[in-house]
């Protein structure tokens, strides 16, 4: 299955997106409060976190997800 969820993550309401290929799951801004809602959506499938900043607010759970790759701009 393929497709795009969006999550609000609770702490600041910002959102977290959630791409869904065949072999991949691509979290974008995992924000707080967000990685439960996650777990059923990866599966076994490989993940790949992508940020767009690095404002904790779009970052705080990062340290709950297991991924194969995080993706940030050099800059940030």
């Amino acid at each position: 299955m393929t497709g795009v969820k969006r999550l609000l993550a609770r702490a600041m309401d910002e959102n977290c997106y959630v791409v869904e290929e065949e072999e991949r799951v691509t979290i974008i801004d995992p924000g707080c409060g967000v990685s439960a809602e996650l777990l059923p959506l990866v599966g076994r499938k490989k993940v790949r976190v992508l940020l767009t900043h690095g404002h904790a607010d779009h970052i705080f759970d990062l340290d709950k997800i297991d991924s194969d790759e995080i993706v940030i701009h050099e800059l940030d």
